[in-house]
This record gives structure tokens, sequence and C-alpha cells, in this order.
């Protein structure tokens, strides 16, 4: 199933196959590595958004259930296939095993979107939004700056790290889900929920509220996305089918339960009028909370939080992202000029030229790239993810006929039809066009298919 590159390339200490790291991190690294990917900015910047597409903050909230429960079903697929094929790099080993002989175009296209647009453009834009809100902690809103912002022991440290990131991520909101409903015993904090589904106008038309809610529902899927980050590492887990499977699905639990807490806390504190405000960094919903209880201090605390949270998720979509290119080359899915990048350095058990990749490429796309480019690419590309999480359901159901000894319930078959529902009806809706002054939609959709186009181009060369 596996091909191995020239012999000329295995050397250095290159280890046969990705697959043998040391196996030395638990389910505890595993709920961490996902949760540090899961909860980065999105929860920060994204409900005000989702509240002004829906209009509604009672509708914002079921937006948010919807988008749990979406990402626990796609969450628990994920975990099936680490069962069925406990090693790899996530997708693309689960695609390179479904879409075999002519079908594995399908899998050298997704390589060249994920190495170069998908996982360098995500790193881009939280090492973005981590700089501006470190500015706005440091330098707050004056008269220079009127935006707010300027236009394996080494395995097992940084697995420390990551833990740590984790765990102050989950103190951070659950701070904000306390205090939040703390204020729920304020009598004007309790009139924000009075008529929770009609304290905002709504003029648009019938198609336009349409767009919109497939919008919010994908800022949503956005803000939950990393529920998947396990899979990438699974090659360092002992046991790996069972810790993927339980860090999947208590991650995205965790999550789902912490989101809508911290939104019914931005709700109950946050008034309507601020919580649909757009523009400079100081206007977020998260921004708005902070200031409300505590003046400009809070919003400083809350920049604080956003670069912290930004700065976890880096971490893991860059050494998830490291393996990703080293089975891309190693098993042939890239050209072969690629190939310098599979190297392994036994020192730091890391795939060194990977990550020296990624550092340049990354601060390539930084200099060359305006923030509206990086924002745009950003939705497009996540709007693939879409495309390709639909893609490892049917990559399951093919699995599961491939190998027919693995026992798959029919809890799972169920979730795996209910998932590929889900995320067909929200791509479909999404293609409504939404009001005159959101981001256009259709061109993030031709820029998608595009790129694919460009994908099949080059992996034919």
């Amino acid at each position: 199933m596996e091909e191995v590159i020239d012999s000329e390339y295995s050397y250095n200490g290159i280890p046969e196959s990705i697959y043998e790291y040391d196996r030395i991190l638990g389910i505890t690294d595993g709920i961490a590595l996902n949760i540090n990917n899961i909860v980065g900015s999105g929860i920060f910047l994204i409900p005000g958004n989702v509240w002004r597409l829906v209009k509604y903050p009672g509708t914002a909230l079921f937006v948010w259930i919807s988008g749990g429960y979406i990402s626990f079903l796609g969450s628990w697929i994920y975990a099936e296939l680490s069962v069925i094929l406990p090693n790899g790099a996530g997708e693309l080993k689960y695609f390179d095993e479904a879409f075999s002989g002519s079908k594995r175009l399908f899998v050298r296209i997704f390589s060249y979107i994920m190495i170069f647009i998908m996982r360098p453009i995500l790193i881009v834009f939280n090492a973005c939004i981590a700089s501006q809100y470190l500015i706005y902690a440091i330098l707050g809103k004056n008269q220079e700056n009127q935006s707010g912002y300027f236009s394996k022991g080494y395995v097992k440290f940084a697995a420390r790290i990551n833990a740590i990131f984790a765990v102050f991520k989950i103190l951070a909101l659950t701070i904000i889900v306390i205090v939040g409903l703390i204020q729920l015993q304020n009598v004007n904090f309790k009139n924000h929920w009075i008529n929770v589904f009609e304290n905002t106008s709504d003029n648009r038309s019938y198609s336009q509220r349409i767009g919109s809610y497939g919008y919010a529902m994908l800022e949503t899927l956005i803000a939950y996305e990393g529920w998947s980050n396990a899979n990438y590492l699974a090659d360092k887990l002992i046991n790996p089918q069972r810790s993927v499977r339980v860090s999947n699905i208590y991650s995205i639990i965790i999550t789902i339960i912490l989101y809508i807490l911290v939104n019914i806390s931005y709700i109950t504190v946050v008034s309507p009028e601020d919580a649909v405000m757009r523009g400079d960094v100081s206007q977020i919903i998260a921004m708005y909370f902070g200031n409300t209880l505590v003046g400009e201090t809070g919003k400083i605390l809350i920049s604080l939080l956003i670069v912290i949270s930004s700065c976890g998720t880096i971490s893991t979509l860059i050494d998830s992202g490291s393996r990703i290119i080293v089975y891309a080359v190693r098993n042939n899915l890239i050209i072969h000029r690629f190939r310098f990048l599979y190297f392994y350095d036994e020192r730091f058990h890391t795939p060194k030229n990977a990550l020296l990749f990624q550092l340049f490429y990354c601060m390539i796309l930084t200099i060359f790239l305006t923030t509206n480019a990086i924002l745009v690419t950003t939705y497009y590309s996540l709007y693939q993810i879409i495309l390709y999480h639909c893609a490892a359901a049917i990559g399951l159901m093919i699995l599961m006929k491939k190998f027919p000894t693995f026992y798959v319930s029919m809890t799972t078959k169920s979730f795996c039809v209910s998932f590929l529902l889900c995320m067909t009806f929200i791509a479909i809706i999404m293609f409504f066009p939404p009001p005159s002054d959101e981001i256009d939609i259709y061109f993030a959709y031709v820029i998608s298919w595009f790129v694919i186009l460009v994908g099949i181009i080059v992996s034919c060369v």
C-alpha cells in the first residue's frame, strides 16, 4: 500500500516510514492537541459575525449548537478512520487508501492544496490575528493608532507546552462563562434575553437570508475546525486507535459546551447593537464583553487571550502540517523536486526540512499578501475543507468495504450519512447571494474551484 522513495533519499537517519516516531503521548495529550487547535481566535472573532448574519441572538445560538452537532459527527467519523488506519497524516492517509488507482489523482490534488494553500494560509491568518491584537494590547487606541493596530524529550516537552496552552484556553473561556452567567442577576443584562429572536431588524429578501444563514454556519464550523488534529499525529500516540477516538470525541464535546456557554455569556452582557459592529480590532463582541464589565482593561485582557489562543493554534498547525508534507513527499503525492523535504532529524525527532519549508513559505505569504487577501483566501480554503471533510466521510464508506474485518456500528454508519447530508446542505445554501455588504461568496467559490483545477493540471505534470 505504501510507496517508498528511492534509496538515495533514505539516509541520515530517516525512518523507513513516518510512523516510526516514538509513541510517548497519551489520551490527555491527544485531547490537548485537539483543543489547542480548535480554540483559536474564532470564538472571540466569529460570534459577532454570526449574530450579524442571522440578525437574532437566539438564532445565532441555535447556529452554534448546530455547528457543534455537525462537528461532533465529523469528529466521530475521523475517530473511526483512525481505527481502520491508525497510522498516517490525517486525510492524506485515508484518501490514499480509499481513492487508490486512477482515483489517486484526487489525493495528489488534495496534497497540493493542503500543503500550499489550506495549512499555510491558516497559519498566516492566525499569525496576523495574533499580531494585530498584541499591538492593540500594547498600544491601545490613540491618536497615532486610530484603528487599534498597524494596516523524545523534545517531543514530550512540546506536548507539555501544548497542554499548557490548552488548559489556559479552557480556563480563560470558563472564566468568561462564569462572569457572564453571574451577570444574569443584573436586571439590565437580563433584558437582553427578552424577545431574543426579535431584538434586531431584518429587511433582507428570503434568498439573502438563506445565503446569510449558510455563511453563518460556515463561520461557526470555522470556529469548531481542528477536531481532527489528533489524527495527524497518531504516529506519536500510544494505542492510536483508542487514543484518537477518545481524544476526538472528548475534545469536541468539551469545546461545544464551552462555546455554547460563552455565546450565552455574550448575549447576556453585550447589547445587540454592539454585538453586530464591524470594523477595527476593538469592534468585536468579545471586546465589547470585556469593555462592558471592566472598561478598557477588559479589552486589553481579551486581546491577550486572542493572542495566546492564536499562538497555540499556530503551534499545532505547524506540527501537523510538517507531517502532512513528509507523507506527501514520501508517497509520491507531489513532484520529486520536493523530495529534499523528506528529512528526519533524529536529534529533535522532527521533520526538520518540512518545518523550515513551512517557515519560509509562510513568511513569503505574510510579506506579499495583503490583510484582505489573507482573509478572502482563508474563507475559500475553508470552503474547500468542507468539501474534503465530505470526501473523508465517503472515504470511510469505501474503507468499510475494503477492510470488512473491521466492525463498524450502525451508529457510525448513520453518523456518516447525517454528516454528508448536513455538509452538502450547507455547501448548497451558501450559493444563495448574501447582502451586498458581505464578503463575495461567489468569488470564494470560483477561486476554490479554480485552485482545484490548477491542482489537477499540476498533478498531471
